[in-house]
């Protein structure tokens, strides 16, 4: 019993297409804001060492700033009946991007079997916390939040299919719970 009422599950996302490319165009911006204390000495008539320095601080300031949005995690956690899903930025910048009670959960099913399913719902919002677009076992949830609904595209396990089987068995596809069993 105790295992249904708090788990934690962390997902580290791969670095592949959209991550890649983004990590790709920072290293360029980086490259080109310190090519600036090469040429900009040459084209106007400043102290190099200062412009150097300058430059040196501006990317002190601003690598930490923006690679943090490259080391991406997903946390699924259960805690007493509620599912909170966060983001987890570089190991240390959290952001809780929606916290529901398992119970008020519309849909929980295999990504295969929602077409038809999810027009129905008309989702006001789609969140994708995959570590790959490539990933095999894809689950979703629906979820009402402020009247409007949201779809949650996941990897779950069996303990999480488990919690949700436990606190909201009618809204999790029977299929879905199979398969993890």
């Amino acid at each position: 019993m105790n295992d249904i009422q708090f788990y934690d599950k962390i997902v580290k996302q791969k670095i592949e297409g959209t991550l890649l490319a983004y990590r790709i165009l920072l290293i360029i911006f980086y490259i080109l804001i310190a090519s600036l204390a090469l040429i900009l000495p040459l084209k106007i008539e400043l102290n190099p060492i200062g412009i150097a320095v300058a430059v040196a601080l501006i990317l002190l300031i601003i690598i930490p700033n923006t690679w943090k949005y490259t080391r991406i995690e997903y946390e699924y956690s259960f805690s007493a009946g509620t599912f909170t899903f966060s983001r987890i930025y570089a190991k240390k910048a959290r952001k809780t991007v929606f916290s529901t009670e398992i119970k008020d959960i519309l849909l929980i099913t295999d990504q295969n079997n929602y077409q038809a399913k999810l027009k129905s719902f008309e989702p006001y919002d789609i969140i994708e916390a995959l570590p790959s677009k490539s990933t095999e076992d894809v689950a979703l949830m629906v979820i009402e939040n402020d009247d409007k609904n949201i779809v949650f595209f996941f990897s779950p396990d069996q303990r999480c299919m488990k919690i949700f089987k436990f606190f909201n068995s009618q809204a999790t596809d029977r299929d879905l719970i199979k398969k993890f069993n």
